[in-house]
């Protein structure tokens, strides 16, 4: 029963982690970034695999980029 605990535990710490990991891209995409601004994002996001500080430099850019308006025909 405690190998079962242990398992769904890690199991929910390993879906938190993955949410967190993805929330820079998530964000660029929710504000419509266009493709341009949206590569460093996901480049650093990648890269916070091996530093983590990049990371929080990939979360900076996507809170602080401005969205587009988009154009009407």
């Amino acid at each position: 029963m405690e190998t079962l605990f242990a398992a769904g535990f890690f199991a929910l710490l390993v879906l938190g982690a993955f949410y967190l990991f993805t929330l820079p891209i998530e964000i660029g995409e929710a504000k419509g970034l266009p493709r341009a601004e949206m590569r460093p994002i996901r480049i650093l996001n990648w890269c916070a695999l091996l530093s983590g500080i990049t990371w929080f430099i990939a979360l900076y850019l996507a809170i602080t980029a401005k969205s587009r308006p988009l154009r009407r025909r």
